[in-house]
């Protein structure tokens, strides 16, 4: 396990932000092993984090990350996500060149805790747009603070958002782009919160509107509306 934990540490410090993720299991399971013959059985956990430094690694084809001062300014992007009620759970985020997106959770993520809904629709946004940020660093305004704190920092106490972050970690790598978290106000999030509670006439006239950081063309997903 520490022959494991070293290697590992030198192979995360070559990947992008977040990827502290990836080493927190493999120091949980050394925790208490103090005699020789102390021995732990590999946890689903443990295994998940080797599987998606293997794919980062296959991804980037061996190339590190020393330092991001070649890339470029990616813009701003406004995420939510919400339960407006009667079981209902919605996402949306909006990029400041003026793509937007948003949609209704199945009913099975619907019952999922708020801070993985928004956690989930920062993957969402990447998987949509990460091949427009190649070399760019991107900064995401999240108003949940348990799931922006927590990709902060890179890992959580919380495995359900663990697992995003092992998502947004691979999705990062495989579109070389570096994600800021930023918290926002939820009262100042006046973009993505009517995207997240399916109003787009709202965001519309919101995105339109003088005061609008949005600069270009509003440009709808041509799957917007549908169930994710």
């Amino acid at each position: 396990m520490q022959r494991i934990a070293g290697r590992e540490q030198r192979v995360a410090l070559t990947l992008m932000p977040g990827s502290k993720v990836l080493l927190a299991n493999n120091f949980v399971l050394m925790a208490g092993l103090r005699l020789p013959h102390h021995h732990r059985r590999t946890t689903r956990a443990w295994r998940a984090d080797r599987s998606t430094m293997v794919r980062c690694l296959n991804e980037n084809a061996g190339r590190g990350y020393y330092r991001f001062d070649d890339f470029l300014d990616g813009g701003d992007v406004w995420t939510d996500a919400s339960k407006p009620g009667k079981g209902r759970a919605g996402g949306g985020y909006v990029l400041d060149i003026g793509n937007y997106h948003w949609w209704t959770f199945g009913s099975s993520a619907s019952r999922s805790p708020i801070d993985f809904l928004e956690g989930k629709t920062v993957v969402y946004c990447l998987d949509d747009c990460g091949a427009l940020w190649y070399g760019k660093i991107v900064r995401f305004h999240i108003d949940n603070q348990a799931f922006q704190a927590s990709a902060v920092k890179g890992w959580s106490h919380a495995e359900r958002l663990n697992d995003l972050l092992r998502e947004l970690l691979y999705l990062s790598v495989k579109y070389n782009c570096i994600l800021v978290y930023e918290w926002i106000s939820t009262h100042a999030n006046l973009l993505a919160d009517p995207l997240s509670r399916l109003d787009e006439p709202l965001f519309l006239a919101r995105a339109s509107g003088a005061d609008s950081p949005i600069y270009g063309p509003l440009a709808r997903h041509p799957d917007a509306g549908a169930r994710r």
